[in-house]
């Protein structure tokens, strides 16, 4: 295989499970410049389109693309997270995020918290095969938030986008994810149910995680 992936879960109680990775890429993978992303993907029911995080916004940001993007309490949904780029492909993520909450119309709904290091998220309507099969934006079907499910993103590393110079398109040496290390990381699902404020819920659990991993 081309990685070796190691997942631990703890269950703890009130339904909170911790989730532990180490993922080690194999040696056919050493010689490469950059692996794309190191992470976790899956989908999500279609009403918990609301999407509260902590993190940099309120607009797409990469590694290598975050300047302008402040880190703060951000609230979205998958429509308002998706760029409408004319080659359909990668987009709408936000780095350097704390957590993240995806809620209901009745506010309950999930939410993953960092056992430690900053994460990348993104979430949206179409997943990455009908992204990359696209080759314009009208090959992608319309749809709308609440009726789809959320293809979701949650990445410990995450290669820049580089291209900001047109003689060299290649990313950075620093913004890229080195094929020949191994990463561990750590994301832990919380429930939240209605009336619950997501960002007391994080603060709460935060410093229950880290003081155990």
């Amino acid at each position: 295989s081309l990685m070796s992936v190691n997942t631990q879960y703890e269950i703890r109680p009130r339904a909170q499970i911790k989730m532990s990775f180490c993922i080690k890429p194999s040696e056919l993978l050493h010689n490469i410049p950059s692996l794309p992303r190191i992470g976790s993907c899956f989908v999500l029911h279609p009403s918990l389109c609301r999407i509260s995080y902590f993190g940099r916004g309120p607009w797409e940001n990469y590694p290598d693309r975050k300047s302008s993007a402040q880190i703060g309490l951000w609230n979205t949904t998958p429509l308002e997270m998706h760029v409408d780029y004319i080659v359909p492909s990668e987009n709408g993520n936000r780095t350097d995020c704390r957590w993240v909450c995806f809620l209901d119309e009745d506010g309950s709904g999930l939410m993953l918290i960092s056992n430690e290091d900053l994460f990348c998220i993104s979430a949206s309507l179409w997943s990455r095969e009908e992204l990359d099969k696209a080759k314009h934006t009208t090959d992608l079907e319309s749809r709308l938030n609440g009726k789809h499910g959320l293809h979701v993103n949650i990445d410990h590393a995450l290669m820049g986008v580089g291209g900001d110079v047109g003689w060299n398109p290649c990313v950075y040496e620093q913004y890229r994810v080195k094929s020949n290390k191994q990463f561990t990381f750590g994301i832990s699902l919380i429930p939240i149910l209605p009336g619950q404020e997501p960002a007391m819920v994080a603060r709460r659990n935060a410093l229950k995680f880290w003081k155990t991993t």
